[in-house]
């Protein structure tokens, strides 16, 4: 008989490192695991995400659904898939309406067009509505995990050759230390640039501490971490001319996507909204990162591609 698998393990990941991936360790038979080998040293085959739902749509049939989605986090987009073999979460799916914050289990899945380009998504095990609470602590405990990733790769990438010894000695778990084994196989690191791995953790880090994501409860000491590892450049923090200026801009930019909201499902037009906001003065990228802006907070998303809601209508 063979041997029973051990369930693998749910890493914690930014939609920004899990889209950058594109190289996949598959498993030596039908029984063995496929993972995706991420650039910053995740070896992965179940996820767990967090992020503000925004979209489904059935592209089965009613009898037969088959249900996409999307899951928008700090950095990017998780796009999901569930159907008859994901009943659960099917179900879940076809009882939730966007938005709605969602914390998700599920394994990955990849694969290539004709013309190389490469997609991942997340096959759902488990979905359940969450707080905001819930959210920005995962945010929190996904950014240590990502960082404590990036310092185990650094110090690999010293090594000649690499000691996994030497790797546990300095502090670093046997998951870290595989993770990143499978990335210095899968990746040239002459031609991967960490650098805007780190950056991307510094804005996370950043605008969870100024509460750009509403956080309330979490201590400020949890930041010391962060604080001994900044990376080598500085954030130019703005005044409070400055921050005004732009909470009016991104205020203007609420108010465009609410007037434009036709009441129907799509919202309103971004086009429409760009044209609308430079009439008004703004400039096409201070309404273009406004957007960007607000959708990272939660304040607007985009149910469909093209087009703009507020979350709270």
């Amino acid at each position: 008989m063979a041997a029973r698998r051990k369930r693998e393990v749910a890493w914690r990941v930014f939609a920004f490192e899990l889209n950058s991936a594109t190289q996949v360790q598959a498993g030596n038979d039908a029984y063995e695991p496929n993972y995706i080998i991420t650039e910053a040293g995740a070896k992965i085959n179940r996820v767990f995400v967090t992020g503000i739902f925004t979209e489904k749509e059935n592209v089965g049939s009613e009898d037969d659904p088959l249900w996409r989605a999307r899951l928008i986090d700090p950095t990017g987009a998780f796009y999901i898939s569930a159907g008859r073999f994901q009943p659960d979460a099917a179900k879940t799916f076809s009882d939730l309406e966007p938005p709605q914050t969602l914390a998700l289990v599920g394994k990955i899945r990849t694969f290539t067009l004709d013309d190389g380009r490469f997609y991942v998504s997340i096959r759902p095990e488990m979905v359940k509505p969450i707080d905001t609470y819930a959210r920005n602590f995962w945010i929190f405990e996904s950014s240590k995990m990502l960082l404590h990733r990036l310092e185990c790769l650094r110090e690999a990438l010293k090594m000649d050759p690499l000691d996994e010894k030497n790797l546990l000695a300095l502090g670093y778990n046997k998951l870290e230390i595989t993770g990143v084994t499978a990335a210095l196989k899968a990746y040239n690191y002459n031609e991967v640039d960490l650098d805007r791995y780190e950056q991307q953790l510094n804005e996370i880090l950043v605008n969870l501490k100024d509460g750009i994501y509403d956080i309330e409860s979490l201590p400020t000491e949890i930041f010391s971490e962060h604080n001994q590892h900044k990376p080598e450049f500085e954030i130019d923090q703005p005044d409070d001319t400055q921050i005004a200026e732009m909470e009016a801009k991104e205020n203007l930019v609420r108010t465009l996507v609410d007037e434009l909201d036709s009441g129907d499902a799509k919202g309103a037009n971004y086009h429409q909204v760009l044209k609308a906001a430079e009439s008004k003065g703004m400039s096409r990228d201070d309404t273009e990162e406004c957007v960007n802006v607000l959708m990272t907070k939660g304040f607007i998303f985009e149910p469909t591609l093209g087009y703009l809601k507020s979350i709270e209508k």
